[in-house]
């Protein structure tokens, strides 16, 4: 089987999975202390993250990787559940499918746009000041 088969199954289940993301955080909004629905968001991003990676497609890894990280704070209960946390997390959802659905743009350095949302993504969240406090 040709890379560009594995690449294209690839992108059919990260769409699959890019569905249920979008769900998970619209019922994560109405239960913003659900553990499975936050549990079921990282996973998503996580799956998305080490396929991507392993197709060599970096940028979607790398950026799938830093929504993940503060996916995992989420979780691990550091972050408090915000509206904006849904909100950029769907964007976040949404320039994933954008770099699907061009290969061109899913290889190559995060462009400059990707690394300022990531980075007022964090700045929103709180997760740059605990970031910072862990060391990390």
């Amino acid at each position: 089987m040709s890379n560009d088969k594995f690449i294209e199954t690839f992108k059919e289940e990260a769409l699959e999975l890019l569905g249920s993301l979008e769900s998970a955080l619209l019922d994560l909004e109405e239960n913003p202390g659900d553990k499975e629905l936050l549990s079921a968001v990282f996973r998503v991003m996580h799956t998305i993250k080490g396929s991507s990676a392993m197709f060599g497609l970096d940028r979607i890894s790398t950026f799938s990787h830093e929504v993940e990280s503060i996916l995992a704070a989420l979780r691990d209960g550091k972050l408090a559940m915000s509206r904006g946390l849904i909100d950029n997390t769907l964007i976040a959802r949404d320039t994933i499918l954008e770099m699907l659905e061009q290969p061109e743009t899913a290889t190559g350095p995060l462009p400059p746009e990707l690394v300022k949302f990531l980075e007022d993504f964090k700045q929103q969240t709180g997760f740059a000041q605990e970031a910072q406090g862990s060391g990390a």
